[in-house]
């Protein structure tokens, strides 16, 4: 089983490449636009897509699909040379809830 910490590391090192990937692919499909001129085209906003290329957000698969459409690419381009995650997200500490015992009327 997965620890939290490891998910996470992976799952940072994941996102960093995956946003090196589209960084890599704006620069070459769109060499003269912009970050900003790019996510413009997208119909993203600006700091959206440049989480996305630094790796600090986990994007949908609905503005995966944006990014690759604007960059005029597939979805397999995007995570070329990226590996499989090996680690999955555990599950939440699930704790016993203890329900209060229900209160005793009197009776009289």
């Amino acid at each position: 089983m997965s620890t939290r910490a490891d998910y996470e590391t992976e799952l940072a090192a994941l996102l960093e490449a995956f946003g090196d990937n589209i960084r890599e692919l704006r620069e070459r499909s769109l060499p003269e636009s912009s970050q900003e001129d790019v996510a413009g085209k997208a119909k993203l906003h600006r700091t959206e897509w440049g989480k996305i290329e630094r790796g600090k957000c986990n994007p949908r698969l609905s503005t995966l699909l944006v990014v690759a459409n604007t960059l005029g690419v597939t979805l397999n381009d995007l995570a070329e040379g990226i590996d499989s995650p090996v680690h999955r997200k555990p599950s939440p500490n699930t704790k016993k809830r203890t329900r209060p015992a229900p209160k005793q009327v009197a009776t009289s």
